[in-house]
């Protein structure tokens, strides 16, 4: 919805894990389309997931904290006191949460293949797109 209330023609939807106000996790955009819903649930589950079992370092056994490589939504855990501690982004996912995560991933490669043989950009959206900010809820009772 925007400011005036009007519905929008086109929306999306994220999930997103913050520490704060700082952003650590940012999903990639959800079209309102049908399977809205269950797509959003879905990606919730596997960020709950992904803090309930945030790994620890090896080394100090302080828990990791979520970094990102570069600008290409690559995300990956690390030790914030011994940054080539790291594991993999999917860790401690459930067996039903990773199958849905490497289809998505699958799916996508498959999207930004067939744009780079048309002759068309991929991931020019992320550049251009309005950066994320926390907004209040509106109580419309």
């Amino acid at each position: 919805m925007v400011e005036n209330e009007n519905p929008r023609e086109q929306d999306a939807g994220w999930v997103i894990i913050t520490d704060g106000k700082k952003r650590l996790y940012c999903s990639h955009p959800m079209m309102r389309t049908e399977g809205f819903l269950r797509k959003l649930y879905y990606g919730a589950i596997e960020a709950k997931e992904r803090i309930l079992s945030r790994p620890s370092c090896r080394t100090c056994q302080s828990p990791m904290e979520i970094y990102e490589r570069g600008h290409k939504k690559a995300y990956y855990w690390a030790c914030p006191h011994h940054r080539e501690e790291t594991a993999r982004w999917d860790n401690g996912l459930s067996c039903q949460s990773l199958k849905r995560a490497r289809a998505r991933r699958k799916k996508r490669l498959y999207y930004r293949k067939q744009r780079r043989e048309n002759g068309q950009t991929v991931g020019k959206a992320r550049l251009i797109r309005k950066t994320w900010q926390r907004t209040q809820l509106v109580d419309r009772t």
